[in-house]
């Protein structure tokens, strides 16, 4: 690649990947590189550069947007409605970041913002206005969004929006309400399925399965295997960048060259657990991939937060065990599974708890 300049469109797909695996070193090189050589500020590399910076909670959300902004208004001097829509497309981003990282409050402001500058929302800016509602516990305000779709915008409300609502319900503790608004969805039986899926997770984080769970899943047409899917615990995989490295750690693998430093290091662990009266914790530790990554991390990197990837998930044993070890070690854990970003520092978690 000596001598070949890259353009924008790399730096997008470059970008992308960084973020996928969680590799921050290598997106702030990303970002440098494209100051650096003054490649073009187009919109999707703007909103990826954002992306990032909302991830990493390296600036807050006016800073982060303002910064992007600022990047690329150059390129369309004297073109309101360009300048306008950029900006917008910018804030619509960092709505869905800000509450994937668990700032609800924060992401519907911005929202607000949005509509000020007169510009109308359409079905993806309220899937990130639902996420904002659902992740702080809003659900009267969640519910208030989700009808001002149709009766405001006339927007038709995809499955999506319909789990995010469903989802919203059940990590409220109101399952019937969930399950009352599952049945007045409009959709086939056959696409209800995965909606039900966010109802019996939290059935199952709750230990309040029971009658609820069973009777519903009963209901479910023959080729509905969600519910069994749920139970089948899919082989986990954790990735964390150590020194511009990305390592990965799968359920069972003892392959790594620094395994048996990693094994020393678990049995600190699981003592310090158990001194601290955790044992039940300890044992939950022990089943998934995050313990082998936390590990690794803690003999690694001294002085940097914890950012881990997982395919998966994360269960709420590990919810709790992550916020000990942070607790115990001192230390900041930053874990991204397959639905938002978790904050763990000093025995706490930034949501407190609701997620």
């Amino acid at each position: 690649m000596e001598g070949v300049k890259l353009n924008e469109v790399s730096m997008v797909l470059v970008l992308s990947t960084c973020t996928q695996l969680g590799a921050l070193d290598h997106e702030r090189w990303v970002h440098a590189y494209v100051e650096r050589y003054k490649i073009r500020m187009m919109v999707t590399l703007g909103v990826a550069l954002g992306d990032m910076y909302v991830e990493a909670k390296l600036h807050d959300e006016s800073k982060l947007i303002q910064r992007c902004f600022d990047d690329s208004k150059d390129d369309d001097k004297g073109d309101d409605k360009k300048l306008k829509g950029k900006k917008c497309l910018y804030l619509e981003s960092a709505i869905g970041g800000l509450a994937m990282n668990g700032f609800g409050q924060e992401s519907l402001d911005l929202f607000y913002d949005i509509k000020r500058e007169g510009v109308q929302p359409n079905g993806v800016t309220f899937i990130s206005v639902l996420k904002g509602c659902n992740v702080v516990g809003l659900m009267e305000k969640g519910r208030k969004h989700f009808d001002s779709m149709m009766n405001v915008y006339g927007i038709d409300p995809r499955l999506k929006h319909y789990g995010l609502m469903v989802d919203m319900y059940s990590r409220a503790g109101h399952l019937e309400e969930a399950l009352n608004f599952i049945n007045s969805m409009p959709m086939k039986p056959m696409l209800v399925h995965g909606v039900l899926c966010f109802m019996l997770v939290e059935c199952i984080k709750t230990k309040n399965s029971g009658e609820l769970s069973k009777r519903n899943i009963v209901e479910l047409e023959d080729k509905n295997d969600c519910a069994y899917v749920l139970k089948s615990m899919l082989p986990g995989c954790s990735v964390i960048e150590v020194d511009g490295e990305v390592h990965e750690f799968i359920v069972g693998d003892k392959s790594h060259p620094r395994y048996g430093e990693i094994e020393l290091k678990l049995e600190e662990i699981s003592k310090c657990l158990r001194l601290d009266g955790n044992v039940e914790k300890e044992d939950a530790l022990s089943k998934h991939s995050e313990k082998v990554a936390i590990a690794f991390w803690l003999i690694s990197l001294k002085g940097v937060p914890f950012r881990v990837v997982m395919n998966l998930r994360i269960c709420w044993d590990c919810h709790n065990v992550a916020k000990l070890i942070s607790k115990i070690f001192n230390k900041e854990i930053i874990v991204r599974d397959r639905n938002r970003f978790h904050h763990f520092k000093d025995g706490e978690y930034a949501c407190k708890d609701y997620w």
